[in-house]
């Protein structure tokens, strides 16, 4: 399937973090037309950042806190059921340099064999303060 056969992502994919104490989501990717595609040779990744993104000034966060890493690797696996999803984990380092009173966004992207990247799923990223979390 070419990436214009594509309705676009899944919007309000929302996560929850709490600061300090890691997560992990499973996503499940399937077709406009509710097939469910080959993904056994497509990678996964996945970025965060100011919502909305690009927004002027905001500041330039990168994942696990590194510089220049503004996306992470994901895990696409069966689900069991013949098809595929990709697998988030988000580790408290992933998001050291987030203050956890911010406005963020996260996005899930695909990229297949042969064919431009293209975001599977869009949501808000939820980081709830704990008494870990300010005593790091």
């Amino acid at each position: 399937m070419a990436t214009a056969d594509r309705n676009g992502p899944a919007l309000d994919q929302d996560v929850l973090v709490y600061q300090g104490a890691p997560a992990s989501y499973r996503v499940p990717i399937s077709n406009p037309d509710g097939t469910r595609p080959d993904l056994s040779q497509a990678t996964a990744f996945w970025w965060a950042g100011p919502k909305p993104a690009r927004r002027p000034l905001s500041p330039n966060f990168t994942i696990a806190n590194a510089p220049g890493a503004v996306t992470k690797p994901l895990s696409i696996v069966p689900d069991g059921a013949g098809a595929y999803q990709v697998i988030l984990p988000i580790e408290p380092a992933d998001l050291a340099g987030f203050p956890p009173a911010g406005i963020y966004q996260h996005e899930v992207w695909i990229a297949e064999a042969g064919a431009e990247a293209y975001p599977a799923a869009i949501g808000a990223l939820l980081i709830d303060g704990t008494v870990k979390g300010a005593a790091a």
